[in-house]
């Protein structure tokens, strides 16, 4: 039990997959007057302007790659192999580096690998267990804020956007749980948090056993690894998406943006994990972009062009707006001349997720949307949706596309 305490103080699957349908298409006005009001004297091109920026891409993501490269080499003084968080998973270590911690969203389960303490020889599982379980109930009970505090990348990534010299939006991330969905109220008590917790490590198993020498400075640790695989319940999509429901309608209603499809994007993107990152980097549920998707959103939230912090985006309702203020600007301002409502919702998906120019290379040899919009527009619906499907330059877009379209039908009902 020593060795357990040790240790603690170191630290709606929704719906079958179908072919891509829309049950609910665009359907709704095909000029937005307020968004050609609000843009009136400024820029008009269908297209996004090219980056004009005070520090490279390069630059920035060498950044990143240093900060990275920096935190693998100490994780990896005691782990073969360096994990981080990404847009479907939290990555947590424990001070000592000796328990890690991963929330995959996208396989809906906790994993906790640990040492393997042992009993006359055979490993005591009731140790390992008690162990296992406190390191859920600590996951159950941080919050947005205390992740972000206990993440040492995210300072380093508030820096580098800090580095580009360009103004930040206040307002950070809120004291929700991250894990708020597994509970009825928004502040559960220590004593529900455990309960949830014991109720989760019920269906617990572990997946294997491997001894491995942890590397050390001083004196190498031999020690066998346990990793304990925790389902979290198969509904945590749609409480979460019931959660969000109130922030999403709000603001589907004030850019004319359906429901469905921004849950459809949320769940493509995120699978609903308000700490997602990416490597590009992208933050949040919807995977807002700063320097790009940001900046044109900001441009129609606030009238000036604003950089995002992490820190704001990861706060859900202010991603949720980002995403959908930028959803609108694709669709009803740089994809506006596309005719039919179908094809330009097809176009918006596979825009938000690639940029608008590599949607263009899809119907022609250049990446300009002007110049294939009327390709576009001599097209059907589902001539279009087939091209984007077989030509979209990325495997990576072709199968978000496909996936926000099939899960949009799930969503019309929250």
């Amino acid at each position: 039990m020593m060795i357990c305490k040790q240790l603690r103080t170191l630290a709606f699957i929704v719906g079958a997959m179908q072919l891509p349908v829309v049950a609910h298409a665009w359907l709704i006005d095909r000029e937005d007057k307020a968004l050609n009001e609000h843009f009136n004297g400024q820029r008009t091109e269908t297209e996004p302007e090219e980056e004009k920026r005070e520090i490279s891409r390069d630059e920035l993501r060498q950044l990143q790659r240093d900060a990275l490269t920096e935190r693998a080499r100490e994780i990896q003084q005691i782990w073969p192999k360096a994990d981080f968080s990404d847009h479907e998973r939290w990555v947590t270590y424990t001070d000592d580096l000796l328990i890690r911690r991963i929330v995959n969203f996208q396989r809906n389960e906790i994993e906790i690998t640990l040492p393997k303490t042992d009993k006359d020889g055979r490993a005591d599982f009731t140790v390992l267990n008690e162990c296992a379980l406190n390191e859920v109930v600590d996951l159950l009970g941080t919050t947005i804020e205390k992740a972000l505090q206990d993440d040492p990348l995210n300072k380093v990534w508030e820096e580098v956007l800090e580095v580009e010299g360009e103004t930040l939006a206040s307002g950070g991330p809120f004291d929700h749980l991250v894990l708020s969905e597994l509970f009825r109220s928004e502040s559960p008590t220590e004593a529900e948090i455990e309960r949830v917790a014991r109720m989760l490590m019920g269906n617990s198993f572990v997946t294997y056993e491997s001894r491995y020498a942890f590397k050390s400075v001083d004196v190498p640790l031999e020690l066998d690894l346990v990793d304990f695989r925790v389902p979290l319940p198969s509904d945590r999509i749609l409480q979460k998406a019931k959660e969000y429901q109130p922030t999403v309608a709000k603001y589907s209603e004030e850019h004319n943006v359906p429901e469905n499809i921004i849950f459809a994007v949320i769940h493509t993107e995120s699978h609903f994990n308000p700490l997602a990152r990416s490597s590009v980097p992208a933050y949040g549920l919807m995977q807002i972009v700063p320097r790009t998707a940001g900046k044109d959103a900001s441009q129609l939230l606030y009238s000036k062009k604003i950089k995002f912090s992490a820190n704001y985006l990861y706060n859900p309702e202010n991603n949720i707006k980002v995403g959908t203020a930028y959803l609108r600007m694709v669709y009803y301002r740089y994809l506006k001349d596309i005719n039919d409502p179908k094809s330009r919702l097809y176009c918006t998906i596979a825009a938000y997720n690639t940029g608008a120019a590599n949607v263009a290379r899809v119907f022609i040899d250049a990446p300009q949307m002007t110049k294939a919009i009327p390709f576009i527009n001599r097209m059907s619906s589902e001539e279009v949706l087939e091209a984007l499907l077989e030509k979209l330059p990325a495997r990576q877009t072709k199968d978000y596309l496909r996936k926000v379209l099939e899960r949009a039908p799930n969503y019309e009902r929250v």
